[in-house]
This record gives C-alpha cells, sequence and structure tokens, in this order.
C-alpha cells in the first residue's frame, strides 16, 4: 500500500509541531514537501505510461488477434 503526500500522520504534525506551536517554518518545510510529492505524483502519473505503452504488443487492440 502506498502513502500519499497527504497522510493523516503528515497533516497531524503539521498541526502539532507547527501550528500549535506557532513554528511557520516548520508548516512551510512540511508544506513543500507535500508539494514536492505531489508534482512527482503527477510526473510519474503522466510519463510512466507514456512510455509502456509504446510497444503495439502492450496495447489491447493488438492483443486481440494474435
Amino acid at each position: 500500500m502506498t502513502r500519499s503526500p497527504t497522510s493523516p500522520h503528515l497533516n497531524a504534525a503539521i498541526i502539532n509541531r507547527g501550528v500549535d506551536t506557532g513554528d511557520t517554518a516548520y508548516i512551510w518545510r512540511a508544506g513543500g514537501l507535500m508539494a514536492a510529492g505531489r508534482v512527482a505524483q503527477g510526473i510519474c502519473a503522466c510519463h510512466l505510461p507514456s512510455r509502456t505503452l509504446k510497444t503495439p504488443s502492450r496495447l489491447p487492440q493488438y492483443q486481440t488477434f494474435h
């Protein structure tokens, strides 16, 4: 099972360590980590499927009659 960058543990840490104590630097660091994770997910979601489906043998329409 994979964990998303906005997992409940990271959200709870932002509240406990950042908001409760007033540590805005921690909030920015944790928010940057969450943003970087989302960017990485977006790149992988867009780039990897296009790489893996370039060969005709992996496309469903070519597997039907072969």
